[in-house]
């Protein structure tokens, strides 16, 4: 089992002045694969200032702020360049994307968006059990009408994978 690991920012395509006023630092990191063919990126994050950590109440809570945020960026970013790029890491966040679909009248932010993975293990896409990419399709991919989903070939070759997929990315 190879293992792809790459750290990008999932709101990069915000306008700055938005990502200073009241979103968490994200951050864009290039990777490459070390001596033993495995890939990863790090970058040092700055401590967030006080006034921009949000608690809420509960994951219901964090979820539909989440889901707000993404809704807000994307119309954000088809208003000034005709497209959205969204990085998302597996794990909760998926969860969180949940009722973020484009299948009614007024969510046709998705026929504008690419989404691409933060992290991937080096798995087949359709894995229910491993993929980032079968767990996003089934809580909430299949309802984004015309989302273009970038995605690995599905072999266990890590650093072939993480070439093929930084491919995408440019």
């Amino acid at each position: 089992l190879g293992l792809l690991t790459t750290s990008v920012g999932a709101f990069a395509s915000l306008p700055q002045r938005r990502r200073q006023q009241q979103l968490p630092l994200f951050f864009l990191a290039a990777a490459s694969p070390n001596d033993d063919g495995v890939t990863t990126a790090t970058a040092a994050i700055p401590p967030a200032s006080p006034e921009n950590v949000q608690v809420l109440i509960d994951a219901d809570a964090v979820g539909a702020q989440i889901r707000e945020i993404v809704r807000t960026a994307a119309a954000e970013a088809i208003q000034e360049r005709g497209h959205f790029f969204l990085q998302v890491p597996g794990g909760s966040i998926l969860k969180m994307l949940v009722g973020t679909g484009g299948n009614q009248d007024d969510e046709t932010w998705t026929k504008h968006t690419t989404l691409a993975y933060v992290n991937h293990k080096c798995v087949a896409m359709d894995d229910q059990q491993l993929a980032t990419h079968a767990k996003a399709s089934k809580l909430f991919l299949n309802d984004w009408n015309g989302c273009q989903t970038l995605v690995m070939n599905g072999t266990d070759d890590g650093a072939a994978e993480a070439e093929a997929y930084q491919a995408q990315l440019q």
